[in-house]
């Protein structure tokens, strides 16, 4: 994984609990970009909730900063906020 990727999911974990979101959850990537299939995922004590499948790292930077962008536009009612509140 580059430097770039590695940032980029280090501080929208790092986001993810200064803004209370989905506190219990990391976002982590299954797969080393040898395949088309690296999914983008947000994983806690074995429960998983897939973000997308990205084939390169730039694909996944994208669809992190698309995700964390999302979720700090979302109502109280939307879906993810509300499978946090559940856990």
């Amino acid at each position: 994984m580059n430097k770039k990727l590695e940032k980029v999911l280090k501080d929208a974990n790092k986001e993810l609990k200064e803004r209370k979101y989905l506190v219990k959850y990391q976002i982590v990537i299954g797969g080393n970009f040898t395949s088309v299939y690296n999914e983008v995922r947000l994983e806690y004590d074995g429960r998983c909730f897939p973000i997308c499948n990205a084939e390169t790292e730039g694909e996944a930077i994208a669809a992190i900063n698309a995700y964390m962008t999302g979720l700090s536009h979302g109502e109280e009612k939307s879906y993810v906020k509300f499978c946090d509140k559940n856990y």
